[in-house]
């Protein structure tokens, strides 16, 4: 692997930048839409004569497009980088999964020292 080491946030929902990419998408498409039904509502209630409720609805509404900001600031990310799996089959078998996290194409191999450690040294390997 040449990827960082992984050291997983137990907690996400204090610290949003840890949170998994899926949480991540659902989060930012809600306080988009917050911001934007909010944003409107402030509008409807400044024309129909209500300037303190619309204030309150305008600033929730930025302070929602603001969180949103701060989430893709620190949105989580994946390093650049590529990673050999191994995972024992039922039968015995070795099955090897070569992943590339870079937005670029890129050579992944598995050298001698990769496959012994996938305990593939003595046994035939079919690609």
């Amino acid at each position: 692997s040449t990827c960082p080491p992984h050291t997983p946030k137990d907690n996400w929902w204090c610290s949003p930048w840890s949170m998994p990419r899926d949480v991540f998408e659902v989060w930012t498409g809600l306080l988009r839409a917050l911001a934007a039904v909010l944003l409107t509502s402030a509008l409807l209630l400044r024309g129909a004569g209500r300037p303190r409720a619309a204030a309150a609805a305008f600033i929730l509404a930025i302070g929602s497009a603001g969180y949103v900001r701060v989430l893709h600031t620190y949105r989580p990310r994946v390093a650049a980088c590529q990673q050999v799996w191994a995972k024992p089959l039922v039968d015995g078998d070795v099955a090897l999964l070569f992943v590339n996290w870079a937005p670029d194409d890129a050579a992944v191999a598995c050298d001698a020292e990769c496959l012994d450690r996938a305990g593939l040294t003595r046994r035939p390997l079919y690609v």
